[in-house]
């Protein structure tokens, strides 16, 4: 979609990557204190703007608003969670932001990090 290259970033920041992350993946902060794709599992650090290759080389993540890879159908306005690297609607528990655009699996979708996770559902 053309509507997905909105970019508002908000931060950015350069550090080693923990495996091998492409523009778009979404990255946490792992054991090793360097960036690896988001799981859900440890909290949600931002985009990647520019990847890396492997392990120990550098890359670039941001926060504000930058295109994500959608793991599922998402509609504009939908709270988002991670999961392997992507994004997917978020039903309950936090959501780390919300889709400006629509998308398919594997599309990208315009994402609004929030800077604080809130709470959806019961």
């Amino acid at each position: 979609m053309a509507d997905t290259a909105f970019e508002a970033i908000t931060t950015r920041q350069a550090w080693y990557a923990g495996e091998a992350v492409e523009k778009y993946d979404a990255v946490m902060i792992g054991t090793d204190g360097r960036y690896m794709k988001a799981d859900g599992t440890r909290p949600f650090a931002g985009i990647v703007q520019y990847g890396a290759e492997e392990a120990g080389r550098m890359c670039t993540v941001v926060r504000g608003t930058f295109p994500g890879v959608a793991a599922s159908a998402i509609a504009a306005g939908d709270p988002l969670k991670v999961s392997a690297g992507k994004f997917a609607k978020q039903t309950t528990g936090e959501a780390v932001g919300i889709a400006l655009t629509a998308g398919n699996t594997d599309e990208l979708i315009a994402v609004a990090m929030l800077e604080t996770p809130f709470s959806v559902g019961g």
